[in-house]
């Protein structure tokens, strides 16, 4: 389970946090992620310049960074 990345701006938050396309996120501050609408509740519950930890796989190896969500994330 997790939410496979689909494209990622480089000079977006994601980007500069170091997410690349087709990394799969796996955990959103410490809690699983099963998929796009549990990832997306997740996010409703944070506001714009909360910093939020990621823990994705790629390659088959798990990684964690750290992303400064904006306002573009949050659909707002």
């Amino acid at each position: 389970s997790g939410v496979v990345v689909m494209g990622v701006q480089p000079v977006s938050p994601a980007g500069r946090a170091g997410l690349k396309e087709l990394d799969v996120i796996v955990e959103f501050n410490g809690d699983r992620v099963y998929d796009i609408v549990d990832l997306r509740k997740k996010l409703y519950t944070k506001n714009v310049g909360d910093k939020v930890k990621i823990k994705y796989l790629r390659g088959g190896k798990e990684k964690t960074t750290e992303v400064k969500l904006t306002r573009s994330q949050l659909g707002s």
